[in-house]
């Protein structure tokens, strides 16, 4: 067994995005579990609340974001980038 195909039962059939230098993907593909390098979605970002601002910018179709956090920097860096959102 693979490092990490014991997560595939967890993961199942969604994506999940990890941030940390570059951008990877974790997928279920015949129970292994399979890392990807996203260069789209990777940035040079090094404060955590832009990166998370960076990839809801990233969004190209209508989906509803929720944010929780106590950091009240995020909602600013939001709000000055809402030209920049892809979607409705």
């Amino acid at each position: 067994m693979k490092a990490g195909d014991e997560m595939a039962p967890i993961i199942g059939n969604k994506i999940i995005y990890v941030n940390f230098n570059k951008c990877y993907s974790y997928r279920v593909e015949s129970n292994k579990v399979i890392k990807t390098v996203e260069d789209s979605l990777s940035c040079e970002q090094e404060e955590a609340n832009s990166r998370i601002i960076y990839h809801i910018c990233q969004i190209n179709v209508d989906a509803d974001v929720l944010i929780r956090c106590s950091d009240t920097d995020i909602l600013i860096i939001l709000l000055g980038n809402m030209d920049n959102l892809n979607s409705s």
